[in-house]
């Protein structure tokens, strides 16, 4: 359990960080 949690922690860490990266290409391109 602790190791799914984990994996799905990280994923929506990687998913935030690519959400944040095209927030700030977008805002740089505005």
């Amino acid at each position: 359990m602790l190791t799914d949690l984990n994996f799905i922690n990280s994923h929506m860490g990687e998913t935030l960080i690519e959400t944040t990266g095209s927030i700030n290409s977008i805002y740089i391109f505005v």
